[in-house]
C-alpha cells in the first residue's frame, strides 16, 4: 500500500505478515526498505523452512486432529464389578500378558463392562491417561487384585497399567453383543464416538466416510469383523463393517473398506479413498442411491 509514514510498522496488514504470512507492505519510490527486506528474506529461505512454515500456519484444528489421530487408547475389558471398583480405587488396570498379541503403547485407557456385570452403568464407562506400564507375575501387583485370594495365579505373566484419575465417559458408550475383539482406539475416534463400535474407526478413510455419511443425514453403525484368530492389536488385521441408512430408505447398506487397495465397497458400487477425499459428496450420493435401490428390490 502507498505509505511513507514512520508508523507503517504499526499497520495491521503489515503485522499480519509475521503472524499468518499474508498481508501488505508500505511501498513507494521513497520507501522501499520493507519490500527489500521481505524479498531478501524469501530468497535466503531454504525450501525446508518454507515447508515448516506452511505446516506451522495450518489451522489449529488440523494440527490438533493429527495429534489426536496418533494418541492411542487401550480398550480395557472389565470382567466384573469387583475389577472395575479395584481399577477406580487403585488406579490400576491389569490383564494377562500375551507377548504376541499385546500393543505395548497406550496413551490412555478406556474401561468397558457389560450390562450383565453392571446394570446401572455399562459399556465404555471410564477413561484415564496412562502413567506407567509394568510387566511381571500377577503376584507382584500391589495391592493384590481381586479374584485370586488363594494365589493360584500368582506366577502367571501379567501386564498392569498405572493411571491418572479416572474420568467418567458421559454419556457412557453402549454396545450390543460381545465387546469388540480389536483392542485399541485413538483419541480422535474416542472423542467422536457414539457407541463402543465407533471406537474402531481408527483409520482415517473409515472415520472420514462415517463423518461424511452422518453429515448427509445417514445413520451409521459400525461392527467389528476382525477375525478372532488375529491379534487384537494389529491394525492391518482390523476389519470394520459400516451399515448406513437414510430416513427415505427402508434398507440398510453394508460398506466395507479394503486397506490393501484403499477402496470402499458396497452392493453395486465402489469408491477409492482418493475419491472420498476430493469428491466426498459424489461418493455419499452413490451410496445413498445404492441404498434406495436395495430398498426398492426389498419391496418387490
Amino acid at each position: 500500500f502507498p505509505y511513507a509514514g514512520a508508523d507503517a510498522h504499526e499497520n495491521r496488514f503489515f503485522k499480519s505478515i509475521a503472524k499468518v504470512g499474508v498481508g501488505a507492505l508500505p511501498f513507494l519510490p521513497s520507501r522501499r526498505s520493507e519490500v527489500e527486506t521481505l524479498i531478501r528474506r524469501i530468497v535466503a529461505t531454504t525450501a525446508e523452512t518454507v515447508e515448516d512454515t506452511a505446516v506451522a500456519l495450518s489451522s489449529e484444528a488440523e494440527v490438533a486432529r493429527i495429534v489426536k489421530s496418533h494418541e492411542y487408547g487401550l480398550l480395557g475389558i472389565v470382567k466384573n464389578r469387583a475389577q472395575l471398583d479395584y481399577a477406580l480405587r487403585e488406579h490400576i488396570y491389569h490383564m494377562p500378558y500375551r507377548s504376541k498379541q499385546l500393543r505395548l503403547r497406550a496413551d490412555f485407557l478406556i474401561l468397558i463392562i457389560s450390562e450383565a456385570q453392571s446394570k446401572d452403568s455399562n459399556g465404555a464407562v471410564y477413561h484415564a491417561k496412562v502413567r506407567s506400564v509394568n510387566f511381571g507375575a500377577r503376584g507382584l501387583i500391589k495391592p493384590m487384585p481381586p479374584g485370586d485370594e488363594a494365589g493360584k495365579r500368582a506366577s502367571q505373566p501379567y501386564i498392569w497399567f498405572e493411571t491418572e484419575t479416572w474420568q467418567k465417559v458421559a454419556p457412557a458408550l453402549s454396545y450390543e453383543g460381545h465387546p469388540p475383539h480389536f483392542g485399541f482406539t485413538t483419541r480422535m475416534a474416542f472423542e467422536s464416538a457414539t457407541d463402543v463400535a465407533d471406537l474402531l474407526l481408527v483409520r482415517e478413510p473409515e472415520r472420514r466416510l462415517a463423518d461424511e455419511l452422518r453429515s448427509a443425514g445417514a445413520t451409521v453403525r459400525a461392527f467389528d469383523e476382525t477375525s478372532t484368530a488375529a491379534s487384537p492389536f494389529d491394525l492391518a488385521s482390523l476389519r470394520v463393517r459400516m451399515k448406513a441408512s437414510w430416513p427415505d430408505a427402508k434398507q440398510e447398506i453394508d460398506v466395507r473398506f479394503n486397506p490393501a487397495v484403499g477402496e470402499f465397497r458396497w452392493a453395486g458400487g465402489n469408491a477409492t479413498w482418493k475419491e472420498l477425499m476430493f469428491s466426498s459428496g459424489e461418493v455419499v450420493s452413490r451410496i445413498h442411491s445404492a441404498t434406495l435401490a436395495e430398498s426398492a428390490i426389498g419391496a418387490l
